[in-house]
């Protein structure tokens, strides 16, 4: 196989690729619908076809002004442009190719999703040609630097033999001048001493008059005195000091230091951007220390009695290998729909939904109804199914009827008042927040959540007391170990109150974070156009009970 010819931008747009890869990895959600996705995509492309066509418009603008007729265009405005119309075609080619494709919906054979899916594809294209004709200008660019750069380092080295000629012919007419400088003095020299009197010798006598001096004193021994300092310190002491006094850490010494060469000092290193943290009731906070707080809250109400949890004998999927025709894999958006459902059924005022109408909804009755909606969709055995659609369904059905229906409630499961907002859906069975229930009805919600969803539930005891829950088809790893059972199982989740059921809920929800997941939440604040991307987002669709 041939070697692949090296391009003179190569080492440029591998680092644009590099700088790319350092990002946020983006994730689509199975539970959000494609079209959204499809959305941002054109969102990108659109960026994309912007800084496209003002590459153009620079190219011609340089050529303009390569003939006089314009003002000359610099070149970082000219890379810079280009770097950012291929990393926005980069981004959109890679979201096509690599990520979309993850999403159920993508390979549907529903009319609807193959046009979309084609038409993305046919821009795709479009987007890889123009990359294309990117690279090859870009390889241009590399090479008029690379030109620059030469030119720079032939003036540069001009100017060095400019200033190394200048410094020597500097330096000769410094030795001419002191040379005629030496030959006057002396002449000068000369001339004074041609002038000067004549003395007459001395006589004898004043000759040894003159020379007649006492020896000098041996040097001062450093005798210690009474006081045992020494007499050369106590000198030395009484002398004048001079105004400045220089330290012993020169300039040189202390850029050592550092640099981490002077003595046992370490380098310094640039410490670490700092994590963002949540605000939550005013309070920061970082999402791991977030999570073992709901995780000791969510103890510390079971220890109480406030909230009791009761594990199935049954799960998602259990069947699979088993019995195919009772699969319930990826299930969890119809179990949920019809465990919703099941709870509402008239006659008004009957009692929640048993353990055991769960356990038969998880191993019987949904499987037949997800092949069902999977084969109207087009979509994989065990593709996962988008709310909306199963809500569709259940309704043509008539297992719900749109005459229940709340409301949908969704954002940050952080944002307090987001999560509020659905408790109070829940809590009143109205989609007004100030409207307190004036009998006794019994809600459902479908509550959407990293890629699985689970039924919360407003009900009654035979005491009529108040009680909400959380039913999971799945098992949850934490109750498992908790509950300390050896099998797999789903769970059920009992309140006996709002506030209990809220820390429940915010365990349950923040439990799904990951490593990767706390650090974007961590670093990044939360933005409603970019919500199908973020892994704080939820949504749930709240249903009541028919009171007549």
């Amino acid at each position: 196989m041939a070697a692949s010819i090296e391009r003179r931008s190569d080492a440029r747009r591998t680092k644009l690729k590099q700088e790319e890869d350092n990002l946020h990895h983006i994730v689509v959600s199975n539970i959000c619908p494609i079209d959204r996705y499809y959305n941002v995509a054109d969102r990108v492309l659109k960026a994309f076809e912007q800084r496209y066509e003002h590459c153009n418009a620079i190219s011609a603008a340089a050529a303009a002004a390569s003939e006089g007729k314009e003002e000359e265009v610099g070149f970082d405005d000219q890379v810079r442009v280009l770097d950012d119309a291929y990393i926005y075609a980069r981004r959109y080619a890679m979201f096509i190719s690599h990520v979309l494709p993850n999403h159920s919906y993508f390979k549907s054979s529903v009319p609807k999703y193959v046009g979309m899916r084609n038409d993305a594809l046919v821009k795709l294209n479009a987007v890889v040609e123009k990359m294309e004709i990117i690279a090859d200008i870009m390889d241009l660019q590399e090479h008029e630097r690379e030109l620059m750069e030469e030119q720079k380092l032939k003036e540069r080295l001009r100017m060095e033999e400019e200033l190394k000629k200048k410094q020597e012919e500097d330096a000769l007419q410094e030795k001419l001048r002191r040379l005629m400088m030496f030959d006057s003095t002396d002449k000068e020299k000369k001339d004074d001493e041609e002038n000067l009197p004549v003395i007459p010798p001395p006589s004898f006598e004043e000759f040894v008059q003159s020379h007649d001096t006492q020896p000098s004193a041996p040097p001062m021994a450093d005798i210690p005195d009474e006081n045992g300092q020494s007499s050369v310190s106590a000198l030395n002491d009484s002398l004048p000091k001079p105004a400045v006094s220089v330290p012993l850490e020169t300039s040189l010494s202390k850029s050592l230091s550092d640099w981490g060469l002077g003595g046992e000092q370490k380098p310094s290193t640039s410490p670490e951007l700092p994590s963002k943290r949540l605000k939550i009731n005013g309070e920061e906070i970082f999402v791991k220390d977030l999570t073992s707080r709901y995780n000791r809250n969510f103890t510390e109400n079971r220890s109480k009695y406030l909230i009791s949890v009761f594990m199935f004998n049954t799960f998602q999927g259990k069947y699979a290998a088993v019995s195919p025709e009772r699969d319930s894999t990826n299930g969890c958006t119809v179990i949920a729909g019809m465990v919703a459902a099941n709870h509402l059924t008239p006659p008004y005022g009957s009692p929640a939904i048993s353990n055991s109408k769960v356990e038969s909804i998880i191993d019987i009755d949904a499987p037949p109804i997800l092949r069902k909606v999977r084969i109207k969709l087009g979509l994989d055995g065990n593709a996962l199914i988008i709310p909306s659609d199963v809500n569709d369904f259940l309704v043509e059905k008539n297992l719900l009827h749109q005459d229940q229906f709340v409301g949908v409630s969704g954002g940050n499961i952080l944002d307090d008042k987001h999560v509020e907002e659905l408790l109070l859906l829940i809590e009143n069975g109205d989609a007004n927040e100030n409207k307190s229930p004036s009998q006794k009805v019994k809600v459902a919600a479908t509550f959407f959540f990293h890629e699985h969803v689970i039924c919360l539930l407003k009900t009654y005891t035979s005491k009529g007391e108040l009680r909400y829950e959380l039913v999971d088809s799945l098992a949850n790893r934490r109750l498992l170990q908790q509950s300390g059972s050896p099998m797999t199982a789903g769970s059920r989740i009992r309140c006996v109150n709002k506030e209990s059921f809220k820390s429940a809920l915010m365990w349950y929800a923040t439990a799904k974070f990951s490593e990767a997941n706390c650090d974007f939440i961590d670093r990044y604040s939360w933005d409603e156009g970019n919500c199908e991307f973020d892994p704080r987002v939820f949504q749930a669709f709240v249903w009541k009970e028919k009171t007549d």
